[in-house]
């Protein structure tokens, strides 16, 4: 895959993941059977709010933050560098039985172990962690496994840094979308193109530039 259907894929996967964290932390009101439930005139504003559904992250904004989001963008990284290493061992180890000529339909299986560890480990380390959207992660590690084929590289240290500069890359793109919508989410605007229209003009401005930069260093 060439430079700039590499950037504009990781731009759409960031405006995925931001649209995807954003309904998924919105909050809602369900009844255990998953309808819609008519708030109780009797309940005390302390337990309406406690009936919401949780924030995936620390935070409990409706919108998640720059912080958030940076939190998300890293530990995608990490999953994505770890499922590189994996795949690559596993390339390497079946390639001399010649039993297969591609580790792509692993990346599935890779990613998720490589995502449950990484949770393992950082919850431990800092607990507020396992409320992260973790099956989103090991997606995200997958779609860049097959984006960025680390296995087909002849040494781990060139998988593992293409794999680093893809979570990089993504991170970025997560963090920049973010930013552009606080600053060209103009009130002027008019009302069918607030929220994700404008998002989308958002994320073809970043693929551009990206790819106007990359041409320009190359």
């Amino acid at each position: 895959m060439d430079g700039g259907a590499l950037i504009a894929s990781l731009v759409a996967l960031a405006l995925a993941n931001r649209v995807l964290l954003e309904t998924a932390t919105k909050p809602m009101a369900l009844s255990p059977l998953g309808n819609s439930a008519a708030p109780d005139p009797t309940a005390s504003p302390h337990a309406a709010a406690t009936a919401q559904t949780p924030s995936l992250f620390v935070s409990t904004n409706a919108t998640p933050t720059l912080r958030d989001l940076a939190v998300h963008g890293v530990l995608s990284a990490l999953v994505v560098c770890l499922t590189a290493i994996a795949s690559w061992i596993v390339q390497q180890a079946l390639a001399p039985l010649a039993l297969l000529h591609s580790t792509a339909f692993l990346a599935l299986p890779l990613a998720a172990a490589a995502a449950a560890l990484t949770a393992f480990v950082t919850t431990r380390w800092r607990a507020p962690l396992r409320d992260a959207a973790w099956p989103l992660i090991a997606a995200n590690a997958v779609a860049i496994a097959v984006l960025v084929p680390a296995a087909a590289t002849p040494d781990l240290a060139t998988a593992l840094l293409r794999s680093f500069l893809a979570g990089a890359g993504f991170t970025l793109d997560l963090l920049a979308l973010a930013a552009l919508d606080a600053r060209l989410q103009p009130r002027e605007a008019p009302a069918a193109f607030h929220g994700l229209p404008l998002s989308l003009l958002n994320a073809g401005l970043l693929t551009l530039a990206a790819q106007g930069l990359a041409g320009f260093v190359g």
